[in-house]
């Protein structure tokens, strides 16, 4: 059994653990993707409920090398694409010579598609602001614990017999990891290596919400509040499908399930 509560026009969904009534869970979904809507609904749910731990799983993108359904759980979020873009110049201000393949500099006034399109050419730098990394506080109680978590998620795969065999190939595994926050979805080979990791190697996923919901916590609730924000791998950034989809959103609420069913957050 569970109650309804709404604040405005924010539905939550407000009961307990099964076989643990002393155990409160309040639960609800963002209206839209991105760290906006995300923010607005963490910070609405830490003031008004105050819990000990607020919980997002969902679904990422994975760098190259993970497979659909391994578990990326957040070690730090960080948001790439905040930070300060300046033009790229010379000392006396005048624009950066570009070259083609002939040698010969290229006219910025004068640069056109291969249909005869004129296009225009910038020229800036960008620096990340290196304060945009938020650390998780769990990880002395969670970290021992993934091993046998993950465990018990590849056995419920097995028997899973509406899970494709294509996503049962390779046991899921799980990363605890740095976690990208993006303001847009990736669908392009190569910007992970080109745009992402060049911020920071470590980085795992990317996804669209993180940094909002550990932004949050560090300030509602008088920053009471530890977050938890792990995300199961659909995607590894490129010809995006959804076909691994549920997939990946079995193996996240199955990681969501062990952590709060088993007794690992107190």
């Amino acid at each position: 059994n569970h109650e309804d509560i709404y604040l405005g026009s924010k539905r939550y969904w407000i009961g307990h653990l099964i076989g643990f009534p002393d155990r409160k869970i309040v639960a609800t979904i963002p209206y839209a993707t991105g760290m906006v809507d995300s923010a607005i609904m963490a910070t609405q749910m830490l003031e008004v409920f105050k819990p000990k731990f607020l919980i997002m799983s969902g679904v990422c993108g994975g760098k190259k090398g993970t497979n659909f359904g391994d578990i990326v759980l957040a070690k730090s979020i960080l948001t790439f694409q905040k930070g300060k873009v300046s033009n790229m110049g010379n000392a006396d201000k005048s624009p950066i010579t570009l070259f083609d393949r002939n040698n010969k500099p290229v006219d910025y006034n004068h640069v056109y598609d291969e249909n005869g399109n004129q296009i225009k050419i910038t020229v800036e730098n960008f620096e990340v602001e290196h304060d945009t990394i938020i650390e998780f506080e769990l990880q002395d109680s969670v970290q021992p614990e993934l091993n046998r978590i993950i465990d018990q998620i590849n056995i419920s795969v097995k028997a899973d017999s509406e899970i494709e065999n294509k996503f049962k190939k390779d046991e899921v595994k799980v990363h605890f990891d740095k976690i990208a926050c993006s303001t847009m979805v990736i669908n392009n080979k190569g910007y992970f290596e080109e745009s992402i990791k060049t911020v920071d190697r470590k980085i795992v996923a990317v996804e669209m919400e993180s940094y909002g919901i550990a932004r949050a916590c560090k300030f509602a609730n008088f920053g009471n509040t530890k977050w938890i924000i792990f995300k199961s791998v659909m995607d590894n950034m490129t010809n995006k499908d959804d076909q691994a989809k549920k997939f990946a959103a079995k193996t996240s609420a199955l990681f969501l399930k062990h952590l709060v069913y088993d007794s690992i957050l107190k």
